[in-house]
């Protein structure tokens, strides 16, 4: 147990702030998280913080449970501040949450993603049950993926395997993985056309097979050729024939993002044999981009070929 006082914790630099608690820098390697003494609720109201009302063998648990952990700090201590308990001391991160790291190269997102299927393994593995996982609550620090706010009552620690915390904290990781490859952002057009393309809707539910599979598929290799309504389809198909390549129609969001116009491009290229890989608005190629590995990146317009930077 660790003591401090209101103005003990004023002299240290605050180096962040949630719903729930502040963090306080208290050296190079640790750091004291601070919880509120009260929390807004969805409509509104303040209510007392739920994080100051669990149980300490909670927290013992979870500290006790953390000696196992290889990947993951989860507490060091609980603070009491001025005589009551107000918080937990934890390891000190000197690096960036995922959120700020979309636009990174696809091989370091596959290369974090691993790491972080690896560390939620680990968790599970412990009956350690994160039901609040996302990108600004993982950090990327040296090299190394860590989990954070894992003494919030979003986690849930268990002496056996619970099998309903155990496909939730499933689940949130691998909403958690698609959403840092973007899988979220090119929902808008219905099943009728997701059906016709190659690239297919990822599922609603994950085990942990599918999440290795779909981080394997993310290495795949392939040479993308970007058409759009000025591409002479008769000109794509010549490419098209010569060897493994995604093709992505690109078209303008703001004007033809409806079923039947995207339907009818579908349409002409299935009559040119050619299959499109997905349909793409221009404004979101560039995030599009950072989540494919390409071996090449062509476009095509009318009969013109040209290499994308």
């Amino acid at each position: 147990m660790i003591s401090s006082s209101r103005d003990e914790l004023e002299y240290l630099p605050k180096i962040g702030s949630g719903k729930f608690g502040t963090v306080y820098k208290k050296d190079d390697e640790l750091a004291y998280k601070i919880y509120h003494p009260t929390v807004s609720s969805y409509d509104g109201r303040i209510l007392d913080n739920p994080a100051l009302r669990l149980p300490w063998f909670r927290f013992h648990k979870l500290k006790q449970k953390g000696k196992k952990l290889q990947y993951t700090d989860v507490l060091k201590d609980v603070i009491y501040v001025n005589g009551h308990f107000g918080g937990v001391c934890l390891p000190y991160y000197n690096g960036t949450t995922l959120n700020h790291l979309l636009n990174e190269s696809v091989s370091l997102k596959i290369d974090i993603s691993k790491q972080l299927v690896r560390n939620g393994k680990e968790l599970l593995d412990h009956y350690i049950y994160p039901i609040d996982y996302k990108l600004n609550n993982i950090f990327f620090t040296n090299g190394n993926v860590k989990i954070i706010d894992l003494d919030d009552y979003f986690t849930h620690v268990r002496s056996f395997k619970s099998p309903f915390l155990h496909s939730g904290a499933i689940n949130g990781l691998s909403e958690t993985v698609l959403t840092f490859f973007g899988e979220y952002l090119y929902l808008g057009y219905g099943s009728a056309v997701s059906n016709k393309l190659l690239r297919k809707p990822v599922p609603s539910s994950f085990h942990l097979e599918d999440l290795d599979s779909y981080l394997k598929n993310k290495e795949e290799n392939f040479v993308y050729l970007l058409v759009n309504d000025t591409t002479d389809i008769s000109e794509a198909k010549k490419y098209f024939s010569n060897g493994p390549m995604r093709i992505i129609y690109i078209f303008d969001g703001s004007k033809h993002f409806d079923n039947h116009y995207l339907l009818n491009i579908i349409q002409q290229y299935q009559n040119a044999s050619i299959s499109l890989f997905d349909m793409v608005p221009y404004h979101l190629w560039e995030q599009y981009s950072h989540n494919y590995i390409m071996q090449d990146c062509l476009q095509l317009d009318n009969k013109s070929l040209k290499k994308m930077k």
